[in-house]
């Protein structure tokens, strides 16, 4: 089994593991609603010009549309992490069971569990707005 490990802090910076960095970019996009340069903002601690590259490229790889058109930013607020994991693992679609898993490691991290409302379906940035 796999051991997972939390971000640590050093004198200079946090050292985040991959599984870390995602699980914290999905939740602050998914749970906090915040926009791709307001994540970068918070994960990289800079007030620097982000472009929000690197937030949208891993909410992407885990199949989240971020496009303006998109209704996924802030989808799960008000809700548990719990709860959107046991919504997500009902459903037979591969990129939701992914997502599931992620969520599941970050509950591990310690992110925060309390959100409110139902759990909705991510529309993954292969299907089409119906």
């Amino acid at each position: 089994m796999v051991r997972l490990h939390k971000p640590y802090q050093t004198k200079h910076c946090t050292i985040w593991t991959p599984d870390a960095l995602a699980a914290q970019v999905v939740c602050m996009y998914l749970f906090e609603g915040l926009s791709v340069k307001d994540i970068e903002e918070r994960l990289l601690g800079t007030k620097t010009e982000q472009s929000g590259f690197l937030a949208k490229v891993i909410l992407n790889y885990y199949g989240i549309d971020t496009s303006k058109e998109s209704e996924n930013r802030g989808i799960y607020h008000g809700h548990s992490i719990e709860d959107v994991c046991h919504e997500l693992r009902k459903s037979n679609d591969r990129a939701n069971l992914i997502l599931a898993r992620l969520l599941a490691k970050e509950i591990l991290y310690g992110y925060p569990k309390s959100f409110e409302e139902q759990p909705k379906t991510v529309r993954n940035s292969t299907q089409s707005a119906s």
